[in-house]
């Protein structure tokens, strides 16, 4: 799996191509909130999206405007929902859109928790690594 962002500089021209030439079918994914304090918190709404041949995976953020924030590349055997949920800690560790707590979930809840329990993990481990 390969990850790219608008966080990374280094991989910034190869996100904008994908982004902009490949075709996406989008789902609703979830909706949360984040916060860094009393003062500083918001919401975020995921769309998950694939391509036609499954390659590859995206995370777009709804709001004003909507955008594609992540993009990874999927090889043959793994599983989408730990990708996604390494997206959604890649986004989380480079500054980007993330959530705290989730509010609504519009994607299958088994599949969305194995996701989130990866996602979970990874900070986890980022946190021991500290």
């Amino acid at each position: 799996m390969e990850i790219f962002s608008k966080y990374q500089p280094e991989k910034v021209a190869a996100f904008d191509t994908l982004r902009k030439n490949l075709r996406w079918y989008w789902y609703y994914f979830c909706k949360g909130e984040w916060s860094q304090s009393a003062y500083h918190q918001g919401n975020e709404f995921f769309e998950l999206g694939n391509t036609s041949k499954g390659d590859y995976l995206a995370l777009k953020a709804r709001g004003f405007p909507s955008r594609i924030i992540c993009i990874a590349k999927c090889e043959a055997g793994e599983e989408p929902n730990k990708i996604v949920g390494a997206m959604l800690y890649h986004l989380y560790s480079n500054g980007g859109e993330y959530i705290d707590f989730v509010h609504d979930i519009y994607y299958d809840i088994d599949e969305f928790n194995e996701a989130w329990e990866e996602y979970e993990r990874l900070k986890d481990r980022r946190n021991l690594q500290e």
